[in-house]
């Protein structure tokens, strides 16, 4: 138990240190949990939870798709030709996340509204 929780520490404070590795941080830390017997081998595909691994790639590709389409822009563009000042583009900003979030989670939201709150931002020069 004790190694589990000094993987688990070493790891956390690995992917905080070195972000950009967070996805070989993760695998040697789940390789560490089998090699170890930490976790049992024959366990390990069962014990992953596919439902959210699927949800979370349908998520990614569906942002993907949103940011490639140069989707934020245009709703940039509409954003500021309809208001009349950044308090009003704020606004729109926050009833365009409100619409969104109603049919998407969190993470899904922020990484949708984030882009067009970054070309807002840009296009006005603040």
């Amino acid at each position: 138990m004790l190694q589990a929780l000094i993987i688990f520490v070493v790891r956390n404070i690995l992917m905080i240190v070195l972000s950009e590795w967070r996805w070989l941080i993760a695998l040697a830390s789940a390789a560490l949990y089998v090699l170890l017997g930490i976790f049992p081998v024959q366990g390990v595909l069962s014990e992953i939870n596919w439902n959210v691994i699927f949800m979370i790639v349908g998520t990614m590709g569906t942002v993907a798709l949103f940011i490639e389409s140069k989707m934020p822009a245009k709703l940039a563009d509409m954003i500021i030709d309809r208001s009349k000042n950044e308090m009003s583009m704020i606004i729109a900003l926050s009833v365009f996340a409100g619409i969104i979030s109603a049919f998407v989670d969190n993470v899904a939201t922020v990484l949708m509204v984030a882009p067009l709150a970054l070309t807002i931002s840009k296009k006005i020069g603040s």
